[in-house]
């Protein structure tokens, strides 16, 4: 499984797991492995646990960019894409940021309605420019 293909099951966990707050990201996993044949990957394993140790403050910094919308307003697609790639911005510094942008536009044009991709950049692209202070090489 490659990058692009691990982080779209990332998503889809992630996606599920909006749906489903009982069960852990990993029991999530675990049962993806189980009955969809879906093998082990460390970056999967690490950014849905990452997501989920650090979900308030995630929550926090989609609601801080999105400027007067409430989380319950947000589609669970693009709520579940912007977790994923901000929790790549903030606390997976082997990712390139431009690479966690343009990946979370590629899932949300994919999986979301075409109105989302435009909302999504915006809040990304504020995500970007805070995560560019903590990563000065990248700007």
């Amino acid at each position: 499984m490659n990058r692009h293909q691990a982080r779209e099951l990332a998503f889809c966990l992630l996606f599920e797991h909006e749906f489903d707050k009982e069960r852990s990201v990993d029991e999530l996993y675990d049962d993806a492995k189980a009955s969809r044949e879906v093998e082990e990957n460390k970056y999967v394993r690490t950014v849905l646990r990452g997501v989920a140790e650090h979900e308030a403050e995630l929550e926090s910094a989609i609601g801080a960019a999105a400027h007067g919308w409430a989380l319950s307003r947000i589609s669970k697609v693009s709520l579940a894409v912007l977790k994923l790639s901000m929790c790549e911005m903030q606390y997976m510094p082997e990712i390139p940021l431009r690479v966690s942008l343009n990946e979370a536009l590629e899932l949300v044009k994919r999986y979301d309605e075409e109105e989302a991709r435009p909302f999504v950049n915006g809040i990304l692209n504020t995500a970007l420019e805070k995560a560019k202070e903590a990563r000065p090489d990248e700007a």
